[in-house]
């Protein structure tokens, strides 16, 4: 009797020893894994509101083995691969540096890696909010104007009669057609914007409504018969 109760200990002893050195592999199971660092890549639109009027700007970012490569396009400007000198993620912050147009930007990415608020620094700072797309933006605009026009519009007559006159307001543009913040002489150098596209699409459409119109009323004068 002694005997077997010193084997039943002894074994019970073994047991108490394996567990120690091995305990079970299920316990581990549930500790939380350390999430993959965000990332940057990809493309990002926001809207920079400059009082009335709104400027789209596209940020392209790819990888370079440990480090970020960007570019920005400012499509209603015309503008395309601006270079970014410097695009950093530091916790969950990103800054961007672009000395070509003196412009910087710092903001906060989201924890879903989607959005990035921020503020952004030209002359003046701005608030602006990246959001990441999933294709690439399609900027085309149709070649036919259809009214309501992203512009204010007023119809106006003179005594002589003539009605293919048009008075608009543009409100943010100095006498040059550019976008500016006081519209004081002294901003002019630092104004690199050479027509305003809001400006330039207001011509356009003006022009191609005023040949629809000539076409309909003097066909034959415009076609040299």
């Amino acid at each position: 009797m002694q005997r077997l109760l010193f084997v039943h200990r002894w074994f019970l002893t073994l047991g108490v020893l394996l567990f120690l050195i091995f305990p079970p592999t299920n316990a581990t199971a549930d500790e939380p894994k350390p999430s993959a660092k965000p990332s940057l890549v990809g493309v990002w639109q926001a809207t920079l509101k400059i009082q009335t009027f709104e400027l789209r700007v596209v940020l392209r970012v790819t990888a370079d083995g440990n480090q970020y490569r960007a570019t920005l396009d400012s499509p209603d400007q015309g503008a395309k691969g601006i270079q970014v000198d410097q695009i950093v993620l530091e916790g969950n912050t990103v800054k961007l540096e672009l000395k070509a147009i003196k412009a910087s930007f710092k903001g906060k990415l989201a924890d879903d890696a989607q959005t990035i608020q921020g503020k952004w620094t030209q002359a003046g700072t701005l608030p602006l909010d990246f959001k990441r797309l999933d294709k690439e933006p399609d900027y085309s605009r149709p070649q036919e104007p259809k009214k309501p026009y992203p512009y204010l519009a007023e119809d106006v007559t003179y005594k002589n009669g003539n009605r293919d006159v048009a008075v608009l307001e543009l409100a943010g543009l100095n006498h040059l057609f550019q976008h500016c913040q006081t519209g004081s002489p002294a901003e002019y150098g630092k104004i690199d914007e050479t027509v305003a596209p809001q400006a330039l699409q207001i011509i356009g459409d003006w022009i191609l409504e005023q040949c629809r119109s000539a076409l309909k009323e003097r066909p034959s004068e415009l076609s040299g018969e």
